[in-house]
């Protein structure tokens, strides 16, 4: 009868064995055949030791017991040094870097470091890698690529159906701040991606967004509701008080700039944002609208603020903010952050074919802050968003062939660029045009962005990178304070 292809296979790995003068590669050869024979025999639907004994000379590769059980020894002889060498049994990197350590260590084990090496290479993809063996870096790097969702339920009971977005380690505290019916206050100079937070709190829980932009202007008919010429205006305080419209499951309730209001309207939050704490749809949680109607607070409300300062503190980079009463300030207390610069988030808004304006406006970025210039500009949120959506908005009509002009525009993201540029004095724009490497940031735009939404390697790496820098610069400025 032919031999098979499994058989063949079989005989050659038995010779190379027997002819193989180095331990470690006979060893190898020695695996081969007993996992070829395991095989051969599961082929052939045969018992193992009925195939095993048509083999010539296979006792000298392997023990039938060891064959039966179909299993290699953890034991590798080492005819040079003559020792017995027994991988450790572990289930973690970790367990097995510090039993291979030991094993070194030990002048007894007769372990030197290439045999380390190879049982590291043959272990590791038998146990298990947790968060615990990756690096800060790594962890932060595969957060800002994962959007998550909430699956939780809400204070109401009911069971979360928000939308999936990536998450930020300050989104963790406002939400814990949500169910603990604390009022969380964010400061930090402006374009930080404070409100931009709150506006994602909102979408992860499928709460409405409604936001009071606080200033000297700001009316108690805003705030609470009143009449108009049209008729009653509800406010937007007891709008949120209530869960929002009925499409969505709550309500974010964002008093944006909060240290711009004036101090007397300022006065009428007060209240609310102390029944915060109240039981939900008690009469302990009611508030009064415009109208004067009683109203109770629904379970799933978050009110939140934002601002360049702390409340109760003067900025002579901020003279548009008053200074508020400690009172307010108060109702925040324990849940105020500092916000910062964060470019995991302004990355991730980027991602999908506009990491490159994301590069050049860091670039562009490190310019400004080294020569102090962020009292002209800064690059925010708001800039990489609008470079972003005016690059897609003329992509997605270049791609579909609308060239009408009076309709769909031609502005570009240069033209964006250069509008942000421009705010500068002639003689800074020389500086940022050299340092920033404009023209190299034209000449990838050119390149491989005029037809198709895309992030190139060099791209991708450059951002994290980018990335990787700051939050190490961060790091070491959290020690310094």
């Amino acid at each position: 009868m032919a031999k098979s292809n499994l058989q063949t296979r079989l005989e050659d790995a038995i010779d190379y064995f027997k002819s193989e003068q180095d331990p470690k590669t006979a060893s190898a050869y020695k695996q081969s055949a007993i996992e070829l024979l395991n095989d051969l025999a599961e082929a052939e639907s045969r018992p193992i030791e009925e195939v095993y004994k048509e083999i010539e000379g296979m006792s000298d590769v392997a023990t039938i017991e060891e064959v039966t059980a179909g299993e290699v020894t953890t034991e590798e002889a080492d005819d040079e040094k003559g020792v017995t060498i027994e991988i450790p049994e572990t289930e973690s990197v970790n367990e097995l870097t510090q039993a291979l350590l030991n094993m070194l260590s030990e002048t007894t084990s007769g372990v030197d470091k290439e045999q380390v090496k190879q049982i590291m290479f043959e272990s590791i993809p038998e146990i298990t890698i947790t968060r615990e063996n990756l690096s800060q870096e790594l962890v932060q790097w595969i957060n800002s690529k994962v959007s998550t969702k909430y699956k939780g339920t809400l204070p109401s009971g009911q069971k979360a159906r928000g939308k999936a977005v990536k998450f930020t380690p300050i989104m963790y505290w406002l939400l814990s701040d949500h169910f603990a019916h604390n009022n969380p206050y964010l400061w930090g100079k402006a374009g930080t991606g404070k409100t931009f937070t709150f506006q994602q709190i909102a979408k992860v829980l499928n709460y409405e967004y409604i936001e009071i932009s606080c200033n000297q202007y700001t009316s108690e008919l805003e705030i609470k509701g009143g009449q108009t010429l049209e008729g009653y205006q509800q406010g937007k305080l007891p709008r949120a008080w209530e869960g929002g419209s009925s499409e969505y499951d709550g309500a974010v309730l964002v008093l944006d700039e909060l240290p711009k209001l004036d101090p007397n309207t300022a006065g009428m939050l007060n209240s609310a944002l102390a029944r915060m704490k109240t039981e939900p749809m008690s009469e302990a949680s009611e508030i009064e609208d415009g109208r004067g109607r009683k109203i109770k607070r629904h379970a799933n409300v978050l009110i939140g603020a934002t601002g360049n300062i702390i409340m109760t503190r003067e900025n002579p980079d901020y003279v548009a903010n008053f200074q508020q009463d400690a009172s307010l300030q108060d109702r925040f207390v324990g849940s105020i952050y500092q916000i910062f610069d964060d470019l995991n988030a302004q990355r991730g808004v980027m991602e999908g074919g506009a990491l490159f304006i994301f590069n050049f406006m860091q670039r562009v970025s490190n310019v400004i802050r080294e020569n102090a210039w962020d009292n002209f500009a800064f690059v925010s949120f708001r800039i990489l968003e609008s470079l972003r959506d005016t690059y897609y908005l003329w992509l997605d009509n270049k791609l579909e062939g609308n060239t009408d002009k009076e309709k769909y525009g031609y502005k570009t993201v240069i033209d964006g660029v250069d509008s942000f540029i421009k705010i500068f004095e002639p003689e800074q724009r020389k500086v940022i045009v050299k340092e920033a490497d404009y023209d190299g940031f034209v000449e990838r735009y050119n390149k491989f962005h005029l037809d198709q939404k895309i992030d190139t390697p060099e791209e991708v790496k450059e951002a994290d990178q980018i990335v990787a820098q700051y939050n190490k610069m961060m790091e070491e400025k959290e020690k310094l304070v």
